[in-house]
């Protein structure tokens, strides 16, 4: 995997007494051009601190009479997903899927559940660029961890891997 423009600059190997700054990355991916942005941040992190990735993907259900996937394409998606999680182990990084399902509103909950079981040391997650009222109202996975997570959570803007915003990584936002 070749390190996007300005990613390495957000890739400490080491914290400043020595130790492993990420270990374990939970990365939060549903098949979107902004979760293979997070995908490539996450893979430059793992790589660069010698960490692992739990890719998790939750398949939303509905309920009810037209009770089934969310998304009609859902086989596909988690097959570029798949692949996706096998090219970051092609490319040396130690990287699993997890994929489960949940009622539609639920997969926040799923990826803040995987980060604790696993005592994740971040949460990577891509964003579609919403405004923040739009994010209130069309709800936003990315801000729903931001409250849930047991961790630090890096979203990674819609822009930032393809030059769209800019080649530097300045709009990549952390809170934990």
């Amino acid at each position: 995997m070749q390190a996007r423009a300005g990613f390495e600059k957000l890739a400490p190997t080491t914290s400043a007494g020595g130790a492993q700054m990420f270990e374990t990355i939970v990365l939060a991916v549903d098949g979107s051009v902004q979760s293979n942005r997070a995908a490539d941040l996450a893979g430059v992190l793992a790589k660069h601190s010698g960490g692992r990735i739990l890719a998790v993907h939750v398949k939303e259900l509905m309920a009810g009479r037209a009770a089934g996937p969310v998304h009609v394409d859902e086989d596909e998606i988690v097959a570029a997903i798949r692949a996706r999680v096998q090219h970051l182990n092609d490319d040396g990084i130690n990287a699993e899927l997890q994929v489960t399902s949940t009622m539609m509103g639920g997969p926040a909950h799923v990826i803040a559940a995987a980060a604790a079981r696993e005592a994740a040391d971040v949460i990577v997650t891509g964003t579609r660029g919403h405004t923040a009222l739009a994010g209130v109202v069309l709800g936003s996975v990315a801000q729903r961890l931001l409250h849930l997570a047991p961790c630090p959570v890096l979203v990674v803007p819609g822009g930032i891997a393809s030059g769209e915003r800019g080649a530097e990584p300045t709009g990549a936002a952390v809170a934990g």
